[in-house]
């Protein structure tokens, strides 16, 4: 492979590496959401967190939708991951299990909720947490696990469940 220097970057004049336009792939906003978001808007409201109106339409469909008692909803998966340990109980003191290989937002909540997140190795072929590990670093602070599913990489659940069954442990 040609390696170019410095002068050549398409950044000093030189070719340019990605020579088709960009393609949008986001969906347009269609004119019915646009009336919608507006009504909202013209009523002063900014948040619609009160589970009521249309946001109590959307959880219940979507528990009906998933077969559960109850659904959620949140603006992001850092809110889902602080609402989960906030719900088992996770606080000052407790420890928290998450795999070394992953988003800051796995352990940013878990911070707020004034717990310590503790790392586990990850196994070398999947990225994800190794069920060898979460076990070793098991003690009496520990309160729950918090798996993540890596690159369409998913955990040995099986193991980890029989962890998690064993310590009598919560999994996020």
């Amino acid at each position: 492979m040609k390696r170019l220097n410095h002068e050549q970057l398409a950044l000093h004049g030189g070719p340019k590496a990605v020579r088709f336009p960009p393609k949008e792939k986001w969906v347009k906003i269609n004119v019915k959401v646009k009336k919608e978001v507006n009504k909202l808007m013209d009523k002063g409201i900014c948040s619609i967190g009160d589970g009521k109106g249309i946001m109590q339409e959307f959880e219940t469909n979507f528990a009906k939708m998933t077969q559960t008692q109850y659904a959620l909803s949140m603006c992001n998966g850092t809110s889902a991951l602080h609402s989960a340990y906030f719900a088992v109980g996770v606080g000052p003191g407790d420890e928290v299990i998450v795999p070394a290989y992953t988003w800051h937002a796995s352990i940013t909540p878990i911070l707020h909720c004034s717990a310590t997140p503790v790392f586990c190795d990850i196994d070398a072929e999947t990225l994800t947490a190794s069920p060898e590990d979460i076990e070793n670093k098991i003690n009496t602070k520990t309160k729950a696990i918090c798996i993540v599913h890596v690159w369409g990489n998913v955990c040995d659940m099986d193991r980890i469940m029989a962890i998690k069954k064993k310590y009598k442990l919560k999994l996020i």
